[in-house]
């Protein structure tokens, strides 16, 4: 193999190693429009899903932190050049935001006993199979909107239900909504539907404080996917 044979094939190797891997600039983004400082309150949580706001909040302060030249309130104060305000939504029916997203099929398990699905009904006709819900689905949208030295007035506004509306405004840097959608597993045992009778008394309805855990943790996922892509499709744009 003559000299440039072996060079190309190490341009090539080097080239195939770093395909993978992303430019990461870390000066501030935003310091083209005057902002050094910027102030993230909290996260208005507008979901009928619990604990999610400080979570959400807490990721898009750390991937901000990550700019030099940029310094983060973690609250509002009008002492910071912008203020970033994040509003989450979802459907307002709790049935409507969480979705079955996988069935557990009853027949041959213990929840043949524990619902009797083995009994025959007043026509001598057994009961058939039941499907219950093991996964859950929800949706939820992120505005988040990066206003220039915001007025108490102009605050409420963009807060309000008319926000999303504001895009054209000299102070306004960014007014942008991302969707995101995230699942977990629903506890499955059937002597606790056999102890407490949730199931059979709901009339098959599940129980959503089942699997606290889980949904925390799918919070938690849901958190760090939003960051990234407010990192990837708005940070980066900058």
């Amino acid at each position: 193999m003559s000299f440039y044979q072996k060079l190309f094939f190490l341009l090539i190797l080097f080239f195939s190693s770093c395909s993978s891997y992303r430019v990461l600039n870390r000066d501030n983004p935003l310091r083209y429009y005057g902002i050094k400082t910027v102030s993230v309150p909290m996260f208005i949580n507008k979901t009928n899903i619990p604990a999610i706001s400080p979570r959400i909040t807490s990721k898009i302060i750390e991937k901000l932190s990550f700019y030099r030249g940029l310094k983060v309130y973690p609250y509002e104060t009008n002492k910071s050049d912008g203020v970033l305000i994040g509003i989450l939504t979802s459907n307002k029916l709790k049935s409507d935001t969480y979705k079955t997203d996988q069935f557990f099929n009853t027949e041959g398990s213990d929840f043949d006993e524990v619902l009797g699905n083995n009994i025959t009904s007043g026509n001598n006709t057994k009961r058939g199979n039941l499907f219950i819900p093991t996964a859950l689905n929800y949706e939820v949208s992120v505005r988040l909107i990066l206003v220039k030295r915001p007025g108490a007035n102009e605050l409420s506004l963009l807060k309000s239900d008319l926000g999303k509306y504001v895009n054209i405004h000299p102070k306004i840097i960014f007014n942008e909504e991302i969707k995101f959608s995230e699942s977990y597993a629903l506890e499955l045992k059937a002597d606790n539907y056999l102890n407490d009778g949730s199931f059979i008394d709901r009339g098959g309805s599940t129980n959503y404080t089942r699997g606290q855990g889980r949904r925390l943790k799918s919070v938690e996922t849901l958190a760090d996917n939003i960051a990234l892509q407010f990192e990837q499709e708005v940070l980066d744009v900058f």
